[in-house]
């Protein structure tokens, strides 16, 4: 939970005010009044179209989300008017039935996809706590076509009580609403109060606002958590990445939810773990997890390096993944390996098969090493199949037939894996497990030796960076885990490519900054360091900038083609779709409008 300072912070970017003068307001007024939806209430994803999107990818009914959009305009029509346009969550999936008959969810799916996907904003939760401690009755309005029984019971999900609601849903017939500013009106009335005694807080600058202050009421405007995402200042955001999708909006909801960016408490590495270090953790893992039982493999491998972070990852996610074991082994990636001693060889080679049982026959090593030289090694070391698993793979690596990368394995072009090689020390921080660095080994004798002060120091640095990085990683793993059904593989992969291609090449001052003086082991045999801000020159880790890929066509459509669906391509290389009538087709297949525009916006993009 965010800290009372992290609310505090955030009252005052969102509304304007400081908490001591919106406790003064609240003093000042009888009655305090919240917009539910966008100002108590918020969504883990930016749009309510993506809970529609969790329901048709929950359901498998293909089309089902632009089907429940198109019901909601259908019913409005025929249920609703000019005047009183609000319908019930019943009345849309009546017209929904008809619309789309067989698609098999139901009104009570949808509540509970909602209650999964909202949560309570705790800024805004901290001004009615301070409400209820004055002894002020605390109101709820909402326009929305959900019931105040409906609401009430979201509310009560996310832990909010409130003394009264009024919904445009219960009152549609009389054509009372927020958007026409009556129900503010009928509210004081119900409530016996004057106007100018309610105090209200909304997120709709006309609906909350000006619709408020024409009935005389003092309203106060709540700046919505996902347009905070839009600020210059926020690190790590990653706005406007990639294709818009239900992960991309769920994993920034994720991010706007927590936003720990303003939290006084927590350094620009947190926000650095949490909004991409989480995404890139949860993508690996279920990339392993996904690897593992598609390959039958019956033990995992981790190496000491980042085995630490990703068993936490795991344990938390709750992935079905076989038996995992850490490697207890240092050094076995390095190619100097292969040239040790053959009686070393030989007392390696039996400390793994002592790992093994008879029934153990496939395994599966995982490094963020992009080298593959574990895996050469344990194939030449015993004879069991070996299968790696890494964030990526070097088109120049010797790779063999079973190893694969997560971030990059082949497909993807030289600029990706260019920009993500030149500076893998960023993705070290969130995989490499903190050391004490007490100790080095001398090269001649291989004795462990004290190490000297200055290697102790910039050790203790290092590992507090990676602390400070990690942690923000697990705690946005243990913030997405209940939603993570809802996320698709290849779209995430995707995301967290373009997000760390678009760091390491055109980073932010601030950014920069976060990594600039963190200690990096240059030359771990001599005791040599420096910092990541001496090797790595953000305008020269890359020849191409985020803006280049992004202007450049040819990459613009290679991603595109990576997202569209194989049969989209297919239909899109039709002889006569030069010749089709795209209003038409539209009009005679109403179900397939997205699909449809797929089609034209690909064909656009090509030409």
């Amino acid at each position: 939970m965010p800290s009372p300072e992290h609310n505090k912070a955030e009252i005052v970017r969102r509304t304007g005010h400081t908490l001591s003068t919106i406790s003064r307001l609240i003093d000042n007024h009888d009655i305090i009044s919240f917009d539910v939806f966008g100002t108590l209430l918020a969504r883990y994803a930016l749009s309510v179209v993506d809970v529609y999107g969790y329901l048709e990818k929950q359901f498998d009914v293909v089309g089902f989300c632009s089907a429940r959009q198109k019901a909601e305009q259908l019913a409005r029509r025929r249920f609703g008017s000019d005047e009183a346009p609000e319908v019930s969550l019943e009345e849309i999936y009546e017209v929904l039935s008809v619309l789309f008959p067989g698609h098999g969810v139901k009104p009570g799916d949808e509540l509970l996809a909602e209650e999964k996907f909202s949560y309570a904003d705790s800024a805004i939760v901290l001004i009615l706590e301070i409400a209820r401690q004055k002894d002020k009755r605390v109101i709820g309005l909402s326009d929305s076509y959900l019931s105040k029984i409906q609401t009430t019971r979201l509310l009560k999900a996310n832990g909010i009580e409130l003394d009264e609601q009024y919904t445009s849903c219960d009152y549609r017939r009389e054509g009372l609403g927020k958007f026409n500013g009556r129900i503010f009106s009928f509210m004081t009335k119900e409530e016996g109060t004057a106007p100018h005694r309610v105090l209200h807080f909304g997120a709709d600058l006309v609906a909350d606002v000006e619709n408020a202050l024409a009935c005389d009421i003092l309203a106060v405007h709540v700046k919505p958590l996902p347009d905070c995402l839009q600020q210059d200042d926020i690190p790590f955001s990653n706005t406007g990445i990639g294709e818009d999708s239900l992960t991309t909006s769920l994993i920034r909801g994720h991010i706007a939810a927590r936003l720990p960016h303003v939290d006084p408490e927590e350094a620009d590495l947190y926000t650095y773990g949490f909004n991409m270090g989480g995404p890139l953790l949860l993508g690996f893992c279920n990339y392993i997890s996904e690897c593992a039982n598609q390959d039958d493999v019956d033990r995992i491998l981790l190496p000491q390096r980042a085995g630490y972070i990703i068993e936490r990852a795991i344990d938390i996610l709750q992935l079905p993944v076989p038996e995992v074991s850490i490697l207890e082994v240092t050094g076995f990636s390095h190619e100097a390996l292969l040239e040790a001693p053959t009686a070393d060889h030989a007392q390696l080679r039996d400390n793994i098969n002592s790992w093994f049982d008879q029934d153990h026959q496939s395994v599966a090593i995982v490094d963020v090493d992009w080298d593959l030289n574990a895996s050469n090694v344990f194939e030449k070391l015993i004879s069991e199949r070996v299968h790696g698993y890494r964030l990526g793979i070097k088109t120049n690596t010797s790779a063999t037939r079973e190893a694969s990368g997560y971030l990059f394995g082949g497909p993807m072009t030289a600029d990706y894996e260019a920009t993500l090689v030149q500076c893998a020390e960023l993705v070290e921080l969130l995989f490499s497990r903190p050391t004490s660095g007490i100790f080095t080994v001398r090269t001649e004798t291989g004795e462990l030796a004290p190490a000297n002060v200055n290697v102790i120091s910039a050790v203790q640095i290092r590992n507090l960076a990676m602390q400070t990085v990690q942690r923000g990683a697990l705690d946005f793993l243990s913030l997405v885990y209940s939603r993570v059904d809802a996320l698709d593989a290849e779209e995430l992969a995707d995301y967290n490519r373009l997000c760390f291609s678009r760091l390491i090449s055109a980073p932010t001052k601030r950014e920069y900054s976060a990594f600039e003086g963190v200690p990096h082991s240059l030359h771990p045999d001599l005791g040599t360091w420096r910092s990541i801000g001496h090797f790595w020159n953000a305008d020269r880790t890359s020849d191409q900038s985020l803006a280049d890929l992004q202007n450049n066509h040819l990459q613009q459509l290679r991603n595109y083609d990576l997202l569209l669906p194989d049969a989209v391509k297919r239909l899109s290389l039709r002889d006569d779709i030069d010749q089709m009538d795209w209003r038409r087709t539209m009009f005679r297949h109403p179900m397939k409008v997205s699909y449809w525009n797929s089609i034209r916006r690909y064909l656009r993009r090509k030409n």
